[in-house]
């Protein structure tokens, strides 16, 4: 073990004190009270991480039951899959939310918990957007992909944003509060493939063009995630400038940070492009995007947590360089592309097959080098502290 995270990176781990800022008022008067309620149900000896891996259960299941009622996210399924699915993603909310507060009252808060909830927290964003794409009957489209590009991109800058900063800063209005209230009643709600007009009873007066008139609700949610995505661009961009200003350091820098991760979503974007055959397999694709994002994800946590230089690249944002060159230039210099049509397929089940692969031991490698170092388990609480409650 210690494969990623080295002997020298150990003792940032001892610096590590974890900060947030929650500024929704939806968590602080409405949830909070409830979440508070809700810890104490579970005894002192229930570890946090098993928490947080028991509410990312529920997600798994909504998950398998998508797979066999709507593999393609183009059919309508039972109401009481939709149900389940909200139910799922609320009950997710209220464990992910009450780890720390069990980390705190059995003394086993750390990095440890922090890298787990935030890691599983990355592979509910690409699960529950693949579920919301089905729930708005997007298919094989790529309203489908931009909704999860949107997702995973959000929370990589909440990530960038903490790592330079210090602190986990949630605005009024957050991904992981009201983000997921409004998905959860997403699911419930089943008008998403009339036109915006229809819902609201209104004629479309004559002179607006076609393409307005025929605007349907699960485009403008589509719309309504590039918004919600480009003012978080904004308020990230802003809080870490601040921040740097007053620290009396350069601002740039960070901004320089996320080019890497804008170019990896790039580079996934002109091969789909070039092989529009990969939007047939939508599920595994997104899988695959997922894993490969929760991973660079990892690697900054890890950074974050340890003191160590920003994460810049990985191993598994390199193949996106590959499919890049073999789709635009080879054919550019007269060669042909050794992954068009069937075979783009075949190796993005490959590629799936190493992120899954890669991420894992990560996993793995981190869990076990952490918990040696702390003297702890990942599951279980190894030493009672006597003091809690």
């Amino acid at each position: 073990m210690g494969v990623y995270i080295r002997p020298h990176q150990l003792d940032g781990l001892k610096k590590y004190k974890y900060s947030g800022i929650d500024k929704s008022l939806v968590s602080r008067f409405i949830l909070g009270p409830y979440w508070s309620a809700l810890v104490k149900l579970f005894p002192c000896w229930v570890a946090p991480n098993a928490i947080t891996l028991l509410g990312f259960g529920f997600v798994i299941i909504n998950f398998f039951t998508m797979l066999y009622y709507d593999p393609d996210l183009d059919t309508e399924c039972p109401r009481w899959v939709y149900a389940s699915w909200a139910a799922g993603i609320f009950i997710y909310q209220s464990l992910d939310a009450i780890d720390g507060k069990q980390a705190r009252r059995t003394g086993t808060h750390g990095p440890l918990g922090e890298i787990f909830d935030h890691g599983v927290d990355s592979l509910n964003t690409t699960l529950e957007s693949i579920l919301i794409a089905s729930a708005l009957n997007l298919g094989s489209s790529w309203s489908s992909l931009i909704c999860q590009f949107a997702a995973i991109y959000t929370f990589y800058l909440t990530t960038w944003e903490e790592y330079h900063t210090g602190t986990l800063y949630l605005p009024y209005i957050s991904g992981p509060v009201e983000g997921i209230l409004i998905i959860a009643l997403c699911y419930c709600v089943h008008f998403w493939e009339q036109t915006v007009f229809s819902v609201i009873h209104i004629t479309a007066p004559k002179a607006f063009p076609a393409y307005i008139k025929t605007f349907r609700v699960n485009d403008s949610f589509v719309a309504f995630g590039m918004a919600s995505l480009t003012l978080g661009i904004v308020a990230a961009c802003i809080n870490v400038v601040q921040f740097r200003r007053k620290e009396g350091l350069s601002s740039l820098r960070p901004l320089l940070d996320l080019l890497p991760f804008t170019l990896g979503i790039s580079l996934s974007v002109a091969w789909i492009y070039a092989n529009p055959i990969l939007l047939e397999r939508m599920v595994l694709l997104e899988c695959t995007i997922g894993t490969v994002f929760s991973y660079t994800v990892g690697h900054v946590i890890v950074r974050h947590v340890t003191k160590s230089e920003f994460s810049y690249w990985n191993k598994l944002l390199t193949p996106l360089l590959f499919f890049w060159a073999d789709s635009y230039l080879l054919p550019f210099y007269g060669f042909k592309s050794s992954l068009a049509g069937e075979n783009s397929v075949l190796w993005l089940y490959a590629y799936f097959g190493l992120a899954v692969g890669i991420h894992g031991s990560f996993c793995i490698d981190v869990i076990y080098t952490m918990c040696d170092y702390f003297d702890m388990n990942c599951l279980t609480i190894k030493y009672q502290d006597k003091k809690t409650k």
